[in-house]
């Protein structure tokens, strides 16, 4: 298996890639060609493995931290949209963005993604 600079790799069975690992659960087959969105298979998936940021609380996975307190934690993504993106995440884990935090749970987290705006600003 190789690695190129976006991380990805490359599974090869002798002289042949067979599939290119664009992230932990995510394979692409070695053609490059599109596969139609599986949405049974995603939302079995996402209900019976861990969330990604609790992977990632845990430092089960390699992103960059950039902030941590005792209630919140701010990462690099993976895969940036553009320059500066920052996931800011509760590290209790919650489903619903709004409805599973009280107000003062709510503004903290708001005020976590405040800090991290201006001290990219």
């Amino acid at each position: 298996m190789t690695l190129d600079r976006s991380g990805a790799s490359d599974r090869r069975h002798g002289d042949r890639d067979t599939s290119r690992s664009i992230g932990h659960d995510v394979v692409m087959p070695a053609d490059g060609k599109r596969v139609p969105f599986d949405s049974e298979e995603y939302t079995e998936r996402t209900r019976t493995n861990s969330c990604f940021v609790c992977r990632l609380a845990s430092n089960s996975y390699g992103e960059h931290v950039v902030y941590r307190d005792d209630h919140h934690i701010a990462f690099l993504p993976r895969f940036h949209v553009q320059l500066g993106d920052v996931l800011v995440a509760p590290l209790e884990h919650r489903e619903a963005v709004a409805d599973d935090f009280t107000t003062d749970e709510y503004l903290s987290l708001q005020a976590v993604v405040h800090r991290i705006a201006r001290a990219l600003a």
